[in-house]
């Protein structure tokens, strides 16, 4: 076939010629579009305009805080991951208030948190300095019957976490909030702190890590771009990334989303997502356990902006 013009980026958009550099958090998706391929990430690159550009960018300046600013950064020298204590109360209040104050958990609900179950509470460490933590609790998933995970509030008992005796038959660990400290954030501290969650479900001995994840991206999507399911959306994988970006951070975390029974509508209140989240799991028997870091030997290393509800 005889070959074409590079594809030109519509107006108002730079031009990208034939590689287009996408930023998307602290990554670079490169996207090659010709006339003679008609390169098309799902419904995301249509016709000879470069759609997908303006779109994803504005979710990474959204979600991510910024995907310039923040790409190609590392984890900072003297970083530290450990169970948090009771003495870590008042750091962990100071993370929470870097967070709109609607997305905040209280110092009570903090505090229920470290009674009701101390091992899954972690704080990330910059050179002593608590940045961030992500909290969890055991649950029970079961792949066929997710639709007991209705919403974040019924799940985590609003955030406050159930007494032991009242979760029977455990066989997960449900990733209840992560925050980092806006001065941290693409930094590479969530795979870490997630990562730890991973490790403790392996530890106690359960099949699975859950978490669930706002499709941050869709209502922009769905402006761009001709009507799609939520479940269709969150699905979408072109070339093996998914479209979302925090859906795409979570997968580089250890997580995917097994099917379409797994979007859920009212699980968290998101005006960006148009309140659909997807709950995606980390299956011991089944999924490669990933590093600290939380990338895997021989992939790609690619990551957005991912918020798990307070």
């Amino acid at each position: 076939m005889q070959s074409q013009p590079p594809v030109k980026a519509r107006p108002g958009s730079p031009y990208l010629g034939e590689r287009a550099t996408q930023v998307v958090g602290q990554a670079t998706a490169t996207i090659t579009v010709t006339y003679q391929q008609q390169t098309r990430l799902g419904h995301v690159v249509a016709q000879p305009y470069i759609q997908s550009y303006d779109w994803m960018r504005s979710c990474a300046l959204r979600v991510g805080r910024s995907g310039e600013e923040t790409m190609g950064t590392q984890v900072a020298a003297g970083t530290v991951i450990r169970n948090a204590t009771s003495e870590d109360l008042p750091a962990i209040m100071d993370v929470e208030r870097d967070w709109p104050r609607s997305e905040r958990a209280p110092v009570e609900k903090m505090a229920a948190r470290l009674e009701r179950f101390p091992e899954g509470v972690f704080v990330g460490e910059v050179e002593g300095r608590v940045v961030g933590v992500t909290t969890s609790c055991p649950t029970v998933y079961e792949p066929d019957h997710v639709d007991v995970f209705t919403s974040w509030d019924a799940v985590t008992n609003k955030g406050w976490l159930r007494d032991r005796d009242e979760i029977a038959g455990a066989n997960a660990v449900y990733i209840v909030s992560t925050g980092i400290k806006k001065a941290y954030r693409g930094s590479g501290l969530f795979r870490p702190l997630i990562g730890r969650q991973i490790d403790l479900s392996r530890r106690l001995g359960l099949r699975y890590c859950v978490t669930g994840v706002i499709l941050e991206g869709y209502a922009a999507y769905l402006r761009d771009n001709a009507p799609l399911p939520a479940a269709d959306y969150a699905l979408l994988r072109p070339n093996g990334c998914h479209v979302d970006p925090l859906l795409e951070k979570a997968r580089h975390a250890g997580f995917r989303v097994p099917d379409a029974r797994h979007v859920v509508p009212g699980y968290f209140a998101s005006e960006g997502a148009l309140d659909w989240s997807a709950i995606m799991v980390y299956d011991a028997e089944k999924d490669l356990p990933p590093t600290l870091s939380g990338a895997y030997p021989g992939r790609a290393r690619r990551t957005g902006k991912h918020h798990v509800s307070r």
